[in-house]
């Protein structure tokens, strides 16, 4: 194709040449040649003309093709994996429904790249499943709200995002469904708790060091489950590898973001501001204590792979997250920790 570009650009120079130069020269040469030289000077103008702009057709167009299909694939290569829940939006990541009369409401939402949407159930849950999208990227789930609880969470994420190593971006979201009568029903549940507790005192008291015994040896069990052994540097490097493993780390908060359903922290591991892990918990587990910045905390939870957020600079940071179920705050770190 380049060959026959070239070609027909030097027979169109040679025919203007010949129609422009020749003639001045047989300028007063009348005869036959000459009429035959001018002849012959402008078929070859004519046809390299026509190749020319043949050839820069058929060139244009194969070049059209190829970058199409060029683009094609690196727009097949790039595709990304959004999710979108409807609801009300209390926090970047935070979607909150009510449940209707019969207790029931109906996360709904939008997600590209994938076809199945992760759910997890928060605050020690036993629920984990997924949810088939249809052909267009849309879902949609039921939950029925538990007639012991005022409100239930959902950590909502794609199946693949929930699996894959490449967590780069982020598409975790909590969904929270509050009933219709939200703040009487969180009450009377509060005071029937605190009424059952009550009534079980007396019981409770005759045994207290049975319980105690019991309680404390529970409690035991329960924190040996969590791991102390798995390195932030291993966390951090094989996020996906410990994903829903029972973790406990101990470090300084950088900062707390408090919110009425959740209060995330970002906390350096052992002080280390190069650490970072994002932790994310109900605040309703600290019993009305609050955390503050600079505070020497040990947490115990489950890792969720990695977490992106966007500093105030704009720049998005990558950090491993964990959703906590029990933290220990020991006050104000000391002015050497971390050193």
């Amino acid at each position: 194709m380049i060959f026959l570009g070239i070609l027909s650009l030097l027979m169109f120079f040679v025919g203007i040449i010949y129609l422009i130069a020749y003639p001045i020269y047989k300028l007063f040469e009348k005869s036959k040649i000459n009429r035959i030289y001018i002849l012959i000077a402008l078929g070859i103008t004519i046809i390299g003309a026509a190749i020319f702009i043949k050839t820069s057709f058929v060139y244009n167009k194969e070049t059209e093709a190829s970058t199409s299909k060029q683009s094609k694939k690196i727009n097949h290569k790039a595709t990304k994996i959004t999710l979108k829940v409807n609801g009300k939006q209390t926090d970047y990541t935070d979607r909150e429904l009510t449940a209707n009369d019969i207790r029931q409401a109906t996360i709904t939402g939008t997600i590209k790249g994938d076809t199945k949407v992760h759910f997890l159930e928060d605050q020690g849950g036993d629920q984990e499943f997924n949810v088939e999208a249809n052909s267009d990227g849309t879902f949609s789930k039921t939950i029925t709200l538990p007639s012991s609880k005022a409100e239930i969470s959902y950590w909502i994420d794609s199946e693949k995002q929930n699996k894959s190593q490449n967590s780069e971006d982020s598409t975790l979201l909590k969904v929270t469904i509050k009933s219709a009568d939200y703040a009487a029903e969180a009450s009377s549940i509060s005071a029937s708790s605190m009424s059952a507790a009550s009534a079980s005192s007396a019981a409770a008291a005759s045994s207290s060091t049975e319980a105690a015994s019991s309680k404390a040896a529970a409690a035991a069990s329960s924190i040996a489950d969590y791991r102390s052994d798995i390195t932030y540097d291993s966390l951090a490097r094989n996020p996906d590898q410990y994903k829903g493993q029972k973790v406990v780390y101990t470090g300084e908060v950088v900062q707390v973001l408090e919110g009425d359903d959740e209060t995330d922290l970002r906390v350096a591991i052992n002080g280390d501001y190069d650490d970072i892990v994002y932790v994310a918990f109900d605040p309703s587990i600290m019993n009305g204590s609050h955390i503050l910045e600079n505070d020497k905390i040990q947490f115990y939870g489950k890792s969720k792979g990695d977490y992106t957020y966007k500093a105030t600079s704009g720049t998005k940071i990558t950090v491993p997250l964990v959703i906590a179920k029990k933290i220990n705050d020991q006050g104000t770190a000391p002015d050497d920790y971390g050193e």
